[in-house]
Order: structure tokens, then C-alpha cells, then sequence
């Protein structure tokens, strides 16, 4: 009986143990200027990824993943690339150039866009941590323009490492950069809805 008792209560603090050790939630730096109603954003374009990171890959990557991510999300009606790429390309335009406030009313006009967004590579690369093992490091920075009017609605800020989902048993620990990409993806619209920013409803 006495056995039986010891082998619940250490399955009870075994339990409390392991919730308490799963990774903490960090949150993407969302900042923005609102009035108490929140910009109507359903239909986006989103622009290939400038790449601030040492490898040259990385942007585009990233892009296509993102892009990925929030169509699978349904939360978002998100323009095909290749429309995006052939408005690019019919305009003349570069993703890493600055765009004034005309540009983003053509995109409004010719794709029919709520919003376009465009991305920035900060670093990806994958680091050894503790000597041995190797993780995915990811730093991005996304920022969202109403079509419009061409004014920034919001800028988010996120990093985020493969071991940042560890858990004390060792679980949780995201150790392909794609599968990381696709994390800080969802954490990011997860955020902007929170925040009632965007979204079909």
C-alpha cells in the first residue's frame, strides 16, 4: 500500500516536473500604430526575403517556407509567388529597394492585396552549442504595409534557437532549420492574431 502511494506521488511530481520544464513561450516583438480598429488584412502579397545572413541560401528558403506556412494556416488568402515575382519583374522592381507609397497601391490595384509583406534574413545558420551538439539559430524580421496606403502597419522582430523548445528529458529540440522556419512562422501569425492584427474572418 505504502508502494503503491510512493509510486503515485512520484508520478505526480514527475508529471509537474515535466510540464514545468517544457520551453517558456517567446514571444515575437510586435510593434505598430492602431486605432482601436484593426486594419482589415485578409488578401497579401508577400515579397521574396532580403538576406542579411552569412549564407546565401537563406532568403529564399525562408520565403518559400513563411509563404507555406501561412497558406496551410488558413488564415490568409496569399498571392501565388509567381505573381508576386511578375508584378517584380513587369515593374522593374527589386524586393530589397525601398518601395514608396505608389508601388504598394499598384500592388492593391493589380493583385487585389489587402497588405504586402516583406521579410528580412537576420541570421540563419546552424551553431554547436555545449561542444557538441549542432542547432538551427534563426533571426527574423518581418514588416507588414497596408496596399493602399503604403504605410507600415506593424514591424515583428523574431529569434528563436533549435534548443529554445527543449525540455529537461531532452525532447522538443528542433534540429533542422526548416523545421525551426516553420515554428517561428506560426509563432509569428499566431501573434498577430492574438493581437487581432490581419486574419480572414
Amino acid at each position: 500500500m505504502n508502494f503503491k502511494r510512493l509510486q503515485n506521488s512520484l508520478l505526480v511530481f514527475f508529471l509537474i516536473t515535466f510540464c514545468c520544464s517544457c520551453s517558456m513561450k517567446v514571444a515575437p516583438e510586435t510593434g505598430g500604430r492602431f486605432t482601436k480598429e484593426r486594419p482589415s488584412i485578409c488578401r497579401i502579397a508577400i515579397l521574396p526575403f532580403v538576406n542579411e545572413s552569412r549564407k546565401p541560401e537563406a532568403s529564399l528558403q525562408v520565403y518559400r517556407i513563411f509563404l507555406n506556412e501561412l497558406v496551410a494556416s488558413g488564415q490568409y488568402i496569399v498571392e501565388p509567388e509567381g505573381e508576386v515575382r511578375l508584378f517584380l519583374t513587369r515593374n522593374r522592381l527589386f524586393p530589397q529597394k525601398l518601395m514608396d507609397a505608389s508601388i504598394y497601391a499598384e500592388f492593391a490595384r493589380q493583385l487585389q492585396v489587402d497588405a504586402v509583406i516583406r521579410g528580412k534574413v537576420i541570421d540563419y545558420d546552424m551553431k554547436e552549442i555545449q561542444g557538441s551538439e549542432i542547432i538551427p539559430h534563426l533571426t527574423l524580421q518581418i514588416e507588414i504595409f497596408e496596399a493602399r496606403s503604403g504605410r507600415m502597419l506593424l514591424n515583428t522582430f523574431h529569434r528563436r534557437n533549435g534548443n529554445d523548445y527543449q525540455t529537461t528529458l531532452h525532447f522538443g529540440t528542433v534540429k533542422t532549420m526548416s523545421g525551426l522556419v516553420a515554428r517561428v512562422t506560426k509563432e509569428i501569425y499566431e501573434d498577430w492574431l492574438e493581437k487581432e492584427i490581419g486574419g480572414c474572418r
